[in-house]
């Protein structure tokens, strides 16, 4: 993943605190994809994987977006 600037990591962080469904939203959507996984025909395994793979690194993003951000105010 691209390492996004501070500022965009703020922004993240502010987005999660003011409309937590989003979070909510996005965690469970990689939720049902990682269930979903093991049903997945062998012709479409390595793009459901992609997808798995990009909404992790997206709700871990989203979930540490606040600390990500106190981190890079005390710099």
């Amino acid at each position: 993943m691209i390492r996004p600037e501070p500022e965009l990591v703020e922004m993240i962080a502010r987005m999660g605190a003011h409309y937590p469904e989003i979070t909510k939203w996005l965690n469970e959507w990689r939720q049902h994809e990682l269930d979903q996984l093991p049903y997945i025909s062998s012709g479409a395994t390595g793009v459901a994987q992609g997808r798995c793979q990009l909404l992790t690194e997206l709700c871990k993003l989203v979930n540490s977006s606040r600390d990500l951000a106190a981190q890079s105010r005390k710099r």
